[in-house]
């Protein structure tokens, strides 16, 4: 408080771009439902591009004993 002064309605010590959504600090049902929709979709994302590195490996791996 005495560093950053007095600012309504933001979580303490998070700064400025994290507003408090509810008076207890706790994010309502629908804005959690939304961030793990977000993150299902970062998640299907990742394993995709998992499995597309795995495969282009072994493919390397097999020309490579291929050319030995």
């Amino acid at each position: 408080m005495k560093v950053l002064g007095h600012c309504s309605g933001y979580a303490r010590g998070l700064g400025k771009g994290h507003p408090v959504v509810a008076k207890d600090g706790k994010k309502g049902k629908a804005e959690l439902e939304a961030e793990i929709e977000q993150l299902r979709g970062d998640n299907t994302a990742m394993q995709a591009k998992l499995e597309f590195l795995i495969a282009e490996n072994q493919r390397k791996e097999k020309a490579a004993r291929k050319k030995e």
